[in-house]
């Protein structure tokens, strides 16, 4: 079992729990926020995913990360454990971004 946060275009928060694939699991919930999960990308525990994010195919987002609203996340990147890429953010192709760190705002 898996808790991930979803923000909305207000600015409202909400939890969600689910089993095995998260864009199965929450698929009418992804799409209301216009964010997009590519396939085979993987997104830890605790994950925060900001309005209209999208994740590349075969990203893995970290346990406990935060991808701001309006954030691209590549092909292959990888976002550590507790990272928190800013807003707007764009994180490219095959780029890892270590356990903490802090991109933007």
């Amino acid at each position: 079992m898996k808790t991930i946060y979803l923000q909305d275009e207000q600015y409202n928060w909400q939890s969600f729990t689910y089993d095995g694939d998260l864009a199965d699991a929450l698929k009418s919930e992804l799409e209301s926020r216009k964010i997009a999960i590519g396939y085979r990308a993987t997104i830890g525990d605790r994950a925060t995913i900001g309005y209209r994010a999208t994740i590349g195919d075969d990203a893995k987002i970290g346990d406990g990360a935060t991808i701001g609203d309006d954030a691209t996340i590549g092909y292959r990147a990888t976002i550590g454990d507790d990272a928190k890429i800013g807003d707007r953010a764009t994180i490219g192709y095959r780029a890892t971004i270590g356990d903490d760190a802090k991109i933007g705002d």
